[in-house]
């Protein structure tokens, strides 16, 4: 999905018939950290996003929307991305 298409259905998850457990790590990914970062951004309300530095081992890198609380309730939405596991591995 695009970039407007991916926030869209990020803002309107509270809309939805979807239950997604508070405790539940999920949320979107990208291939590049910039987009990743871009969107964070956007669903943080326009708020710098806080990025996850220190990821244990298998975990892809990530950013959380400022305060960690997306939309008020989620605590574990995550935007992932990848990007740096292909320059790793070329």
């Amino acid at each position: 999905m695009n970039y407007d298409d991916a926030l869209s259905w990020a803002m309107n998850i509270m809309n939805s018939p979807i239950v997604i457990g508070h405790r539940a790590a999920w949320g979107l990914i990208t291939v590049r950290q910039i987009d990743a970062m871009i969107m964070a951004q956007a669903l943080g309300g326009d708020e710098p996003p806080i990025f996850e530095e220190k990821c244990p081992a298998g975990v892809f890198h990530h950013y959380h929307v400022n305060g960690r609380l997306f939309l008020g309730v989620y605590k574990y939405f995550h935007v992932w991305y990848f990007d740096d596991l292909l320059k790793d591995s070329q």
